[in-house]
């Protein structure tokens, strides 16, 4: 009996990352990746959502190599989450193209039930920088928010180690595949995630490093997880200013530390704060903009937890 989630791997296997087809079949097509893999070509010479590019490459995977490389991905220990499961982060299956599947080491935190932030930037921070990417890491974290990144040495790393000592919420989105140690600084961090309660995560298979495009494919599940993104220090021509672009085509929030005006390694942020972005100083300020939803369960917590520190009967009983 094949494992419906094969016919996903067989999907992603045949088509490029990025691909809009899969999410078109979740919302389309009876049966999903299963209906469309039995419906073959007949049926899919006739889709208006279906290129002839798609349509050519549908038999460049087959459903058995989906199989084998599901149970290879268990025999590791992975997760394999599929589009239209109720694990699949909720939040990526509102941007365009999202992964057919998902590999995960670790505990996947609900994107369901808390809102999720990214805090990136430079491989290379100036002083301040380091010092405020370590801030900004420590106090979303204690916010209770999901706190996502991709781990690349300098500022992602930063925040990533600070945020490692006040939560398990924590998700580093790989470009390349589990088994891979890109990047080789990052190795004892990746593995203090997984020990702290955190995930890995990644939509490759097998991609053992970086090639064209990697980034851009990792950057878009980053800001797509998450309701905004704060970049710290982004000079001009700096790949930082990549995740502004995506995350305002996904309509999620962009912020940005100002930094100090006299340096050119924040040129590039200057100019993203006379586009719209809002300038953030601390924690606090991205917390403001939170969905009013995760605001009132947290005063509620608040709440809850000062009545216990009184007892059942409240602050009175105190007075007693």
């Amino acid at each position: 009996m094949v494992d419906s989630r094969a016919y996903w791997l067989w999907l992603q296997g045949c088509l490029k990352p990025g691909s809009p087809l899969p999410l078109w079949v979740l919302e389309n097509f009876p049966g999903g990746a299963e209906g469309f893999y039995q419906g073959g070509p007949k049926a899919w010479s006739s889709l208006p959502a279906l290129s002839w590019a798609d349509f050519g490459a549908l038999g460049s995977f087959s459903l058995a190599e989906a199989q084998n490389r599901l149970s290879r991905a268990e025999r590791a220990g992975w997760q394999v989450i599929v589009l239209g499961d109720k694990a699949y982060p909720a939040p990526l299956r509102h941007i365009y193209g999202p992964p057919a599947v998902l590999y995960v080491k670790g505990c996947l935190p609900d994107f369901s039930h808390l809102p999720a932030v990214a805090v990136v930037g430079s491989r290379r921070p100036i002083a301040q920088s380091a010092a405020v990417a370590s801030r900004f890491g420590a106090q979303l974290a204690e916010s209770g928010m999901i706190i996502v990144g991709g781990v690349a040495p300098g500022v992602d790393a930063l925040v990533m180690a600070s945020a490692i000592e006040k939560t398990d919420k924590l998700v580093c989105v790989l470009p390349v595949d589990l088994d891979s140690q890109y990047p080789v600084d990052t190795i004892p961090l990746r593995r203090r995630i997984l020990e702290r309660g955190g995930a890995l995560v990644t939509e490759h298979f097998s991609w053992p490093k970086p090639i064209s495009g990697s980034f851009h494919l990792r950057n878009r599940l980053i800001t797509g997880l998450c309701f905004g993104v704060v970049l710290i220090q982004a000079a001009m021509r700096s790949g930082t200013l990549m995740y502004a672009t995506l995350a305002a085509g996904q309509g999620r929030d962009v912020f940005v530390y100002p930094g100090p005006v006299e340096s050119p390694e924040y040129l590039g942020t200057r100019m993203l704060l006379g586009e719209g972005a809002a300038p953030v100083y601390k924690g606090e300020d991205v917390l403001a903009q939170c969905p009013i939803d995760f605001l009132n369960r947290m005063l509620q917590e608040y709440t809850q937890q000062a009545a216990g520190a009184f007892g059942e009967a409240g602050p009175e009983r105190e007075v007693e």
